[in-house]
């Protein structure tokens, strides 16, 4: 969400502006704010960590959370796989990199972009899979993880299927609301595709709940314009009652 602020302040600000020029002052002005309403973090990281960087946490979700799971044959396989590639990154570091977050970050990169490299077919492929698992979460169907988690709590179970019956509706009336992005407004449909394509996209075959519940916000409005029409039209066909 701290990277995404940013996209979701331009979209917001070139939309609903009078014209482009006004858009983009409006997005500056929101950028120096929010500069300004993260600075003592920034400043913190620079005395601790001599950078100004907010976060480390792209470099560990491209290799930890995108190169893991497009490398690992299924979910079991994804943990180990994190952590052997874990290791690789800090046996490559200097001693004096390992304590630092954002020293060690370089190598995380490093080797994230050398796996992508041998196989960037494989990670398109699982890219794409990430936008499925996004909304279905897929790996939740078959699991080891999810049996025993199951012989735990039966009622989990019911969870689970009820789950999918909500996103399949969620994303049927997300799909319905895109396509008919006309007569909707168009800065509600710009900020729900964007959020959808960032969260589902950048972590791969490894998007799961966490990462929903960010563009879950973006989601819902569109989502509940659809059924919101869909239900008035029903009431619409509906007979008012017999006279008597």
């Amino acid at each position: 969400m701290l990277y995404f602020a940013p996209v979701a302040g331009m979209i917001w600000h070139m939309l609903t502006a009078s014209s482009w020029r006004l858009g983009l002052i409006r997005w500056v002005v929101f950028m120096l704010l929010f500069a300004v309403w993260l600075s003592p973090w920034a400043i913190y990281n620079k005395v601790h960590y001599g950078t100004f960087r907010l976060s480390a946490s792209g470099e560990y979700n491209l290799l930890a959370l995108f190169v893991a799971s497009g490398l690992a044959p299924d979910e079991e396989a994804w943990r180990p796989m994190t952590q052997q590639l874990m290791q690789e990154a800090h046996q490559r570091a200097p001693e004096a990199d390992r304590q630092n977050p954002f020293a060690i970050a370089r190598y995380y990169a490093i080797v994230a972009r050398e796996k992508i490299k041998e196989d960037p077919i494989r990670f398109l492929k699982a890219s794409a899979m990430g936008f499925f698992h996004f909304w279905f979460r897929a790996t939740m169907l078959v699991s080891r993880e999810r049996d025993k988690i199951v012989k735990q709590d039966p009622k989990l179970r019911a969870y689970i299927y009820y789950s999918w019956v909500f996103q399949s509706a969620l994303f049927a009336a997300w799909v319905a609301g895109v396509l008919l992005w006309r007569k909707l407004p168009k800065v509600w449909v710009a900020l729900s595709v964007a959020s959808v394509l960032y969260f589902a996209l950048i972590v791969g075959n490894a998007a799961y709940s966490r990462f929903f519940l960010q563009a879950l916000p973006f989601v819902t409005p569109l989502a509940g314009l659809c059924w919101a029409s869909w239900l008035q039209a029903v009431l619409r066909e509906l007979p008012l009652g017999s006279e008597r």
